[in-house]
């Protein structure tokens, strides 16, 4: 089967994305993926299946599973015609690694832990309620609990990683490359650069980059730079000119260019809008 990257458009509120899904079971089923995020699957109302790096697992009311970054998973309702309630959370393993450099040294161990499931259980349905009743203030009280989940992997959950396990096809290059765009997006990258990274030649690491993750190279480089630049221009007074500069842009025109295409306007309304 086939396996894809995954790409999260991260809200620029909080460092990940949630998602509140209610829908019939035919519409839950995913295909095998794979993404830099941290994911949680709380189920509300339902059963799901799930299968993470060839563990399987099944989840009804109240109960959850984990993934960890860069995990291959896909998971399925077994009910195809009954409506499945249930939680996605995204959450980003860049901002974990900021308070963990060595973070690549380690898996995040939660599925079996029995010592902290029933302190994440807790902060998952709590996201659950904030999602539908969407309280003043949500984003204060999501980001709180997302600091929480923080707190937990870093205090209760890490394990060393003893081995690195083969990848399924050719997957462990498109990881490669992704690591060294995420690293340098702000510095100069070319084709040859990123070909001589992974001992690939640059034409076909251009169509392998493609099947893999069905985007093309470029365009995933874009989406990196201008995810961080939309999110250090709301964030601040800085100008638009300066996050372009600083976020690997070549110049205003191409900052503009591509937002355009990832979000249908501009910095300034994007902006705007965020406000």
């Amino acid at each position: 089967m086939e396996c894809k990257l995954e790409i999260v458009e991260q809200d620029l509120n909080i460092p990940g994305r949630i998602l509140l899904q209610d829908k019939p079971g035919w519409r839950c089923r995913s295909s095998l993926h794979w993404h830099s995020e941290l994911e949680f699957v709380y189920m509300i109302h339902g059963c799901m299946e799930a299968r993470v790096n060839g563990q399987e697992y099944r989840i009804h009311d109240g109960e959850f599973y984990f993934v960890d970054h860069e995990e291959i998973h896909i998971n399925a309702a077994p009910d195809k015609t009954a409506v499945q309630k249930y939680l996605v959370v995204l959450l980003s393993y860049e901002e974990l690694k900021k308070y963990c450099e060595n973070l690549e040294q380690y898996v995040i161990h939660v599925n079996g832990n029995e010592k902290v499931r029933g302190e994440i259980d807790g902060l998952l349905k709590q996201l659950g309620q904030d999602e539908e009743s969407e309280p003043p203030y949500s984003q204060v009280l999501v980001n709180q609990v997302i600091l929480q989940l923080y707190y937990i992997f870093l205090t209760k959950c890490l394990k060393p990683r003893v081995y690195f396990p083969r990848e399924k096809g050719d997957v462990r290059y498109a990881k490669q490359i992704i690591r060294y765009i995420q690293t340098h997006f702000r510095e100069k990258i070319t084709m040859n650069m990123l070909a001589d990274e992974v001992g690939l030649s640059p034409h076909y690491m251009s169509k392998y980059f493609k099947a893999v993750t069905n985007m093309n190279l470029s365009k995933y480089l874009g989406r990196v730079r201008v995810e961080n630049a939309n999110r250090e221009l709301v964030s601040g007074d800085r100008t638009v000119t300066e996050v372009a500069l600083d976020n690997g842009f070549a110049n205003v025109k191409s900052y503009i260019n591509t937002c355009k295409h990832v979000y249908g306007m501009t910095p300034a309304e994007y902006k705007k809008k965020q406000g």
